[in-house]
């Protein structure tokens, strides 16, 4: 099968005048061109890729559980302060009451941000 289609290929050479075998010789460097030019587009879409997945976008949930998350640890410090001063407890527990809610609105956010990426 494989040597029919040689001969075959063979005479359709033969048939083929010159100008046909001049287009056959350049059609393999324009093939091939076409092929870098591909290849060299899909490096450039992984790098793209690669470079996406590095960097993560700006999310306006994470920076909001982030800075509630800065308050939660500085109500906590205040909260210890107030117990090592002996202060009276209302205080006291209003802060870690307070603290405790914000803590659930951070992590909410923060699981948020997650489902967004």
């Amino acid at each position: 099968m494989i040597e029919d289609q040689d001969t075959a290929t063979k005479e359709l050479l033969r048939e083929m005048d010159a100008h046909d075998r001049a287009a056959l010789d350049h059609a393999p460097a324009e093939h091939r061109a076409r092929v870098e030019r591909l290849l060299e587009e899909i490096r450039g879409a992984l790098d793209a890729r690669a470079r996406d997945k590095r960097y993560k976008e700006f999310s306006a949930t994470r920076l909001v559980g982030a800075v509630l998350q800065a308050l939660v640890v500085g109500l906590m410090a205040w909260s210890l302060s107030d117990w090592v001063f002996q202060l009276p407890a209302e205080g006291l527990f209003i802060k870690l009451a307070f603290a405790a809610v914000l803590q659930l609105i951070a992590m909410t956010a923060l699981l948020m941000s997650k489902e967004d990426s």
